[in-house]
C-alpha cells in the first residue's frame, strides 16, 4: 500500500463513518505526529492520520477541545489518538480493506499519543 492509497482509504473512512471522535461530517485530516514523524526510526507520519471534524482540528477554530491547540483536552475527552487510530484500522480490517504494514502499525501503537 502506498501513502497516497492510505490517504484515500482514510478519506473514504471519513466519508462513511465521519469524524473518528464525534462521527460528525466536515472533516480535515490530522497527521498526529506530522507528515514526517518517526517513532523508533520507523516513518509513521504519513500513516498516523485521523479524520477529524474541522472544528476539532482547524487552526482557526476556537473549540476548547481542538486537538491542534489543546491536545491534552482532546485526549481527555476522546481518548488517546493511537487508540482512535487502532479503532479505525480494526474497522477497516474487518471490512477487508488493506491497512499499513504491521511494522508501521506496531510503531504507532508504541507512541504516547
Amino acid at each position: 500500500m502506498t501513502q497516497k492509497q492510505w490517504m484515500l482509504t482514510v478519506v473514504e473512512y471519513g466519508q462513511e463513518y465521519g469524524c473518528i471522535a464525534t462521527g460528525r461530517s466536515g472533516l480535515q485530516h490530522h497527521h498526529v505526529v506530522g507528515p514526517k514523524g518517526k517513532h523508533n526510526k520507523v516513518l509513521i507520519g504519513p500513516w498516523f492520520v485521523l479524520p477529524i471534524w474541522w472544528e476539532l482540528h482547524d487552526v482557526s477554530s476556537n473549540n476548547p477541545n481542538n486537538v491542534t491547540h489543546f491536545r491534552h483536552r482532546f485526549t481527555d475527552l476522546y481518548g488517546k489518538q493511537k487508540l482512535l487510530f487502532a479503532e479505525m484500522v480494526e474497522t477497516l480490517q474487518n471490512g477487508g480493506i488493506e491497512v499499513p504494514e504491521e511494522d508501521i502499525l506496531f510503531a504507532i501503537s508504541l507512541t504516547n499519543m
